[in-house]
């Protein structure tokens, strides 16, 4: 669940519909923000419905401004609800057989301006193995992530695969 950064006084649209909303106007095709604040301003009464938007004096549904949006989700911020997302999905995700074409963006991390995207697989990797053991799961990256520390992580520490280079010490019995 994905808490309301808002002062409860003066709320005037449910966090899930709001959250509802928007992600109906991206599965609808709207990919930049003031689109999807947009679409879901102009949506259809019976889509607001199934959103759980709020009723006003006369029964209609009431669409959240673009500002409302707007201000929900700079107080959400993306990486807070990019976690919350990959938590839900990480709950719900089963173990089994990998499927071609079959899977799911299971966690996902902000990479700021000065960086890149190498020195942010660790930590993600780390978060979502303790979310989600990922022993058994399959993960996929690209050619960039193909380095050696990400390798050792994966088959060492995540998954189990490789034991320690160095042989276990034995004692001569006296």
């Amino acid at each position: 669940m994905v808490p309301d950064p808002r002062d409860p006084r003066g709320v005037r649209h449910p966090l899930p519909a709001v959250l509802a909303l928007c992600t109906a106007a991206v599965l609808s095709g709207n990919t930049a923000f003031e689109d999807v604040a947009a679409w879901a301003y102009r949506a259809p009464q019976e889509v607001l419905a199934a959103c759980g938007a709020r009723r006003n004096a006369l029964g209609a549904h009431v669409a959240p401004s673009p500002d409302t949006v707007e201000r929900i989700f700079g107080r959400l911020g993306a990486q807070a609800l990019a976690d919350h997302a990959g938590a839900y999905l990480a709950v719900r995700a089963q173990a089994g057989p990998a499927t071609p074409g079959v899977g799911a963006v299971l966690a996902e991390r902000l990479t700021g301006a000065k960086t890149n995207e190498v020195p942010e697989l660790a930590p993600l990797l780390r978060e979502l193995d303790s979310r989600l053991p990922l022993a058994g799961h399959v993960i996929t990256a690209d050619a960039a992530r193909t380095v050696r520390a990400h390798a050792s992580l994966i088959c060492g520490d995540l998954m189990g695969l490789v034991q320690s280079a160095r042989p276990p010490q034995v004692r001569p019995r006296a």
